[in-house]
C-alpha cells in the first residue's frame, strides 16, 4: 500500500503558514470524527430546510411560521428527550433535568452520523462525548427557537 504524504508535513517548518486557520484546517483534516461532524450538522440542517425553502418568498407567510417552528422544535424533541406532555416539553428547565433526556447511546443523529462514527473506530469514551455534543447543539438550537 502506498502511503500518502501529508502536504504539511512536506512543508518544511519555514514554509509553514503562521496563521490561525491553516492550524485549525489540519486539525480538522487529522479529525477522525470530521465525517461524523459533517453528517451530523447535515442531519439538522436538513430538517430546518422545508422552513427555509417555504418561507423564502415576498408573500406574507408570518401566520403560518408558528405552527411550523412547533413542528421543528417537536422534531428536534424527538431526537434528545423521552415522551412527555407538550406543555411542559417547551419549558426551557424541561430541557435541563437529565431524567426527561435519552441516554446518549439512544440519541437519534441519523443515519449517515452513526455510519461515519462506526467507521471512525474511536473509543466507546470519544464517542459518548460526541455524543454528548449533539445532544448540547440539539438542546442549545430548542431553547434559542423557543426564546425567539
Amino acid at each position: 500500500m502506498v502511503k500518502s504524504i501529508k502536504y504539511w508535513e512536506s512543508l518544511s517548518k519555514s514554509r509553514r503558514p503562521l496563521n490561525k486557520s491553516y492550524e485549525f484546517l489540519v486539525s480538522c483534516y487529522t479529525d477522525v470524527l470530521i465525517p461524523a461532524k459533517l453528517n451530523f450538522f447535515s442531519f439538522i440542517a436538513s430538517i430546518f430546510e422545508p422552513y427555509l425553502t417555504v418561507f423564502q418568498t415576498g408573500a406574507p407567510m408570518v401566520p403560518f411560521m408558528y405552527n411550523e417552528l412547533e413542528k421543528i422544535i417537536l422534531r428536534l424533541l424527538g431526537l434528545i428527550c423521552k415522551k412527555g406532555k407538550l406543555s411542559e416539553m417547551l419549558k426551557s428547565s424541561w430541557l435541563e433535568n437529565k431524567d426527561n433526556l435519552l441516554d446518549v447511546n439512544r440519541l437519534d443523529v441519523g443515519a449517515a452520523t452513526q455510519t461515519a462514527l462506526r467507521e471512525a473506530n474511536i473509543r466507546p469514551e470519544n464517542k459518548r462525548r460526541f455524543l454528548l455534543d449533539c445532544q448540547l447543539i440539539i438542546k442549545t438550537i430548542i431553547q434559542k427557537l423557543i426564546e425567539k
